[in-house]
């Protein structure tokens, strides 16, 4: 993304973007360019999703939630509890499942 433009929900992984997610806030019309920002919850869902340049960081602010992630080296299965962080690289394409709802903040 070029340094001056604006980071919008466009240029993330589109978990946001998914049917059934409630964003409650974010930073969509703050006009950020170098951070996306947004508070919502999430429902259970299973994608595979495509590489984008940012890395992604999930705090969970419930729970504790299953997630399950798949990534070219392997598969991983964690019970992750509220304050628990999922990250993912810039660059690399994933697959994740979520088992429960969760309010989450994603940067």
């Amino acid at each position: 993304m070029p340094a001056n433009s604006v980071f919008t929900a466009r240029e993330t992984h589109g978990i946001l973007r998914r049917p059934g997610v409630n964003v409650y806030a974010s930073s969509e019309d703050r006009g950020w360019s170098s951070l996306y920002a947004s508070h919502q919850t999430e429902y259970s869902f299973e994608t595979n999703v495509d590489p984008v340049a940012d890395q992604l960081i999930v705090l969970h602010l419930n729970g504790p939630v299953r997630v399950h992630r798949r990534v070219a080296k392997g598969e991983a299965s964690r019970l992750i509890p509220p304050g628990g962080l999922f990250m993912m690289p810039g660059g690399m394409d994933f697959g994740v499942r979520l088992d429960g709802t969760l309010q989450t903040l994603h940067l």
